[in-house]
């Protein structure tokens, strides 16, 4: 479109600002159809992801987890842990 204004300019149907013109018109023009293939691939992108994840929540487990026979209760007091050899070589937290 361009090269046929680009044309007619320069065989005088057309002036330089009719060439400005179209070219602003074009930009306005595939502007928002460029957005609208990226929100297109983004969103088909995400369907695909989508369909990953049920199929992976479909498949078996090779190792199951255990059931747990109780909850786990402290008797005494908080757990602190202190006094312990840190592999950093950082010194004990107070």
């Amino acid at each position: 479109m361009t090269v046929f204004a680009a044309r007619a300019v320069v065989g005088g149907t057309m002036t330089v600002g009719d060439l400005v013109m179209v070219n602003a018109l074009l930009l306005q023009l595939f502007i928002p159809l460029s957005f609208f293939g990226i929100v297109y691939r983004q969103i088909k992108y995400v369907l695909a992801d989508m369909d990953l994840v049920f199929k992976l929540l479909e498949c078996q487990l090779e190792i199951a987890d255990r059931r747990r026979r109780g909850r786990c209760r402290p008797e005494r007091g908080p757990l602190r842990a202190r006094e312990l050899p840190l592999p950093t070589g950082a010194p004990d937290p107070p």
